[in-house]
């Protein structure tokens, strides 16, 4: 499978990005820019491969996909990656200070981005980010704010 093919429009590529980008907006987002990240990818690979399988689907059940995404691209040590992710992602679900360590979710993905830039060479990887980016962060952090503000009058 050729990912470089010109065939396609930039909606149907491979989200080629900077890995410094992509942990950037993991953090600030909450992991949400990981399952536009899965998303956005699913799209590319579903149209490469004409699959009919469902980018939503695989995006929702993201930690369970995740190997098979990495397969599919020629990442090494596909498997342990997925693992990895997999179990990133529940740590979410420990008490505090464990959970912290899901804002660190991004690390098994940068091997993949890393795949996805050296097969989409002849892009040149978003450096910047996009106003909608910068919106979206400022969302978040501003619901972060407020529900830390908010939740110890709850208790």
């Amino acid at each position: 499978m050729d990912f470089r093919t010109e065939s396609f429009g930039p909606k149907r590529q491979l989200l080629a990005l900077h890995l410094w980008k992509l942990a950037f907006m993991s953090v600030f987002t909450v992991g949400l820019y990981e399952l536009y990240w899965f998303y956005k990818n699913w799209v590319a690979i579903a149209y490469l491969r004409s699959e009919k399988i469902h980018p939503f689907w695989r995006t929702f059940f993201a930690p369970l996909t995740a190997y098979t995404l990495f397969r599919r691209l020629g990442v090494k040590y596909a498997g342990w990656l997925g693992i990895c992710y997999f179990f990133v992602v529940i740590l979410s679900n420990l008490p505090d200070p464990w959970a912290l360590l899901s804002f660190l979710s991004f690390l098994p993905l940068l091997p993949a981005q890393s795949k996805i830039n050296q097969l989409q060479s002849d892009i040149k990887p978003r450096n910047n980010l996009s106003w909608k980016e910068i919106i979206a962060i400022l969302i978040i952090l501003s619901l972060i704010i407020i529900l830390s503000l908010i939740l110890p009058f709850l208790e």
